[in-house]
């Protein structure tokens, strides 16, 4: 079993979490959610969109603005450029941590925002291009805003954001999210920002 490893480096702070636990990781699947899944695909062009598998929506947000508690939302590999905000009892599930990415692109705010919300979990992507506009959510791959609760982050690479997930107001909430098998590395300034005493893993 390897170790996980937190090296500092003057104005740059990464965090390696190489061969941490199993290798191999699973893949995502429902983890709070009972009800449907509402499917999302960058490359439907077609212009016929509702969220069935036929017929997915093109972009992240509007299959979390199409979800009821309950809900997982699926994603299909591909490049997302936008920055989405979560709400309560829904699931976002890419099908790949490699390829299924959410660009921020330079954006001031959070690329994944989850503000108050509970029973939220986040699994299988790439999430990156947060920079700061001077206080958090700015600059945050992941925002967690507490109070919030059953926060589940895991089996993402969070790289080339100011920082990797940052969290404010844990002392709100329930010891703040799970955290388990992410890579983070290459942000600019933190890998994980005041994390609370939610468990860290693998």
């Amino acid at each position: 079993m390897g170790k996980c490893k937190f090296l500092p480096i003057p104005f740059l702070w990464v965090l390696l979490l190489v061969g941490c636990g199993n290798s191999a990781s699973p893949p995502p699947g429902p983890l709070f959610t009972t009800g449907t899944t509402i499917f999302v695909d960058a490359a439907n062009t077609t212009g016929v969109e509702d969220g069935s598998e036929a017929h997915p929506f093109n972009t992240i947000q509007e299959g979390i603005d199409a979800a009821t508690s309950g809900d997982v939302v699926g994603v299909a590999a591909g490049t997302y450029v936008e920055s989405v905000t979560l709400k309560s009892g829904i699931e976002l599930l890419g099908v790949d941590k490699a390829t299924t990415i959410i660009d921020g692109e330079n954006d001031e705010g959070a690329v994944v925002a989850l503000i108050s919300v509970s029973d939220v979990r986040v699994s299988g992507f790439t999430i990156r291009g947060a920079i700061a506009d001077g206080e958090l959510p700015g600059g945050a791959g992941i925002f967690v805003d507490f109070p919030a609760t059953s926060i589940q982050i895991d089996d993402n690479i969070l790289t080339a954001n100011d920082i990797g997930i940052g969290i404010l107001n844990a002392s709100l909430g329930a010891g703040g999210p799970a955290i388990d098998r992410n890579l983070i590395s290459q942000n600019n300034f933190y890998g994980i920002l005041d994390p609370g005493t939610g468990p860290i893993t693998n």
